[in-house]
Formats: structure tokens, sequence, C-alpha cells
């Protein structure tokens, strides 16, 4: 058979073998062309920043080094003159730089500030706390201020609690009006002032309390409502003392059946006393029935009933201020 005739195997005809000759005249095909030559690679521009160098880690300081133990208060003298407040303490010291001290300093003023502007307010008129003093600590009540988004939750809190007030008051029928102002507890209680009119209107507008609290996963809850009240300084005369001394012992007597082993007799009414019409609030003086036993200040809220018995809201030791560190 020739090697120039096709060849048949199993059915697939196959052309016949190309010799070398004709190899290299047939023209190469892609597969089999020459590499290209390899492209260097671009320079790299003169505005591409150069990978920064990471920061050296600065070396522990020697106090680190040390047990606790073994540390003095000398080993913290580096810090002294920093401008960035640095403080350490363990069980035989407590150490300070002037950053520190001048930082702690400027911390009481403003809580002494704080404390002098805020006294005798009430939750329901809380003042803003001092910015210096806000991180970590815990404010019984904060104001807030009104906005839109605010008064969309304050308003339906405030038909709530007036919506309990109208039921546990026979005769009452109050609508609410607006919004005066609120402060917040941490605990998520609200103590909101608003304004609410008689239905029907053309009556004079009447101011209420409400504490409520927000609860976010159920339904919330009226803790308190009532129309606020203002309170008056009233002078010490004997009409007015008289009228008091009967309060007074009152509310030692439930004071007495309170604390066991208590036995405190009555002595007399501070002249300092505030009237809440009909809530009288009074700091009165007793001693034991024990003989040297000096007096103790207590201070009782009654509540006054012109067609009823008195009810004593509350009565205890006048708690004592605390002295100032040195």
């Amino acid at each position: 058979m020739s090697m120039e005739s096709d060849t048949s195997l199993f059915g697939v005809i196959r052309s016949p073998p190309e010799n070398l000759e004709e190899r290299g005249k047939r023209p190469k095909s892609e597969s089999e062309s020459e590499p290209k030559p390899e492209l260097e690679p671009e320079p790299k521009s003169e505005l591409e920043p150069e990978p920064k160098p990471k920061p050296e880690r600065k070396p522990k300081p020697a106090w680190e080094l040390k047990r606790v133990n073994d540390l003095t208060l000398s080993d913290f003298s580096m810090y002294d003159d920093d401008i960035k407040p640095f403080g350490f303490m363990c069980a035989k010291f407590y150490y300070r730089n002037k950053a520190q001290i001048q930082k702690d300093n400027e911390y009481e003023a403003a809580i002494a500030d704080y404390k002098k502007r805020s006294r005798g307010l009430s939750v329901y008129d809380a003042i803003t706390p001092p910015k210096i003093a806000q991180y970590g600590k815990c404010w019984v009540a904060v104001p807030l201020d009104l906005n839109e988004n605010r008064l969309r939750r304050l308003i339906p809190l405030c038909k709530l609690a007036l919506d309990k007030y109208n039921a546990d008051n026979q005769g009452a029928n109050f609508v609410f009006l607006d919004v005066v102002k609120t402060t917040w507890s941490a605990a998520g209680t609200y103590y909101i002032t608003f304004r609410a009119e008689k239905d029907p209107p053309n009556c004079s507008a009447t101011t209420f309390q409400a504490q409520v609290w927000e609860n976010r996963n159920g339904p919330h809850k009226v803790k308190s409502c009532a129309i606020k009240t203002f309170a008056v300084p009233l002078d010490m005369d004997e009409n007015l003392r008289s009228r008091l001394t009967p309060l007074c012992k009152l509310a030692l007597e439930k004071y007495n059946a309170d604390n066991q082993g208590a036995n405190y007799v009555f002595l007399d009414v501070v002249k300092r006393t505030w009237s809440v019409s009909p809530m009288f609030y009074i700091t009165f003086r007793a001693k034991k029935d024990l003989p040297n036993c000096s007096a103790k200040t207590f201070q009782a809220q009654v509540w006054e009933n012109m067609n009823g018995p008195n009810e004593v809201r509350s009565c205890h030791l006048k708690k004592k201020k605390k002295k100032k560190r040195s």
C-alpha cells in the first residue's frame, strides 16, 4: 500500500503522515509559534507612597516589671509632671500625679455646685448635671429636651397616666392638653409634668405630674399621677405648732411600730417646716424613753385629712451630712 494513499483503520480515514520536507514548508500554527519575549515590568510611579515602617514598641516602664507588693510611690515619680492624668491604687497607697489631682478637684467642685443648686428640688424639677462628672455617674434624674420624636413617646404615657387618675378619682374627667417638661432616670422611668383640662372645655388648665415606667417589652406602668402642688414656707406660730404636734406624734408612733426596739418620745417641732396642702413635711425632734439619751431629729411626711383619719406617708431619722474629705 502506498504511503501517499489514505489508510483506513477501524472505519476512520486518516491522511498519511507528512514527511520532514512537507512539515518544514507548512506554516507554523499559533500553538507552535515562537514564545513572545517577556515584557519588563513598568517602573513604579514616583507618586506611589512607600509603605510606612511599623512603629517600634515602647519598652515597659520599670514599675510594670515589679510585683505589686514591692511597689512604692517613688516608682511613679516619672508621671509627676505629665500633662495626662495618671493614677495607680493598691493596698498600700494611692498615687496621683498633678494632672489627676487637678481633675479630681474639678470633679468635686462640680459635684458640690450641682448639689447646692439642686437642693430642695424634686425629681420632676431635676437640673442638668455637670458634664465633667457625667462619666460613670448614675444620677437620680436628668432633664430631657422636648423634640418631636420625644413628644411622640411622651404623649401616650401622659394619656395613660391621666386615664388612671380619672379612674381613681370619681367625677374626674380630665383631657390631655400638652407636655410641659420631663426628666428621666436610668431605670427607664419618666417624670413628666403636663397640663390637662376638664371636659367640658372652657375650664382653666391644671398641671399634673406623673411617674411612668416605659416598658419596651410589654405594657407601660403608671407608678403615680397627681395634680401638682406648690410648697410654701410656714411661720411657726402657736396655732400651727398645736396643729403639727399631733401629726408628729402620729408619725412617731408609726416609726416605733415599724422599727422593733424603738421607743421614741416626741419633744418639739423644728422651726423650718414646709406645707403642701394638704400635705405637711415636718422636721421635729424626739428621744428614746430612757435616761441620758440625746435627742434625734426626724423628718415626716403626713397628709392631713380634713374628712377622716390623717395618713403618715413616711417617717425616718434625718440623715447626717457627710463630712468633706480634707
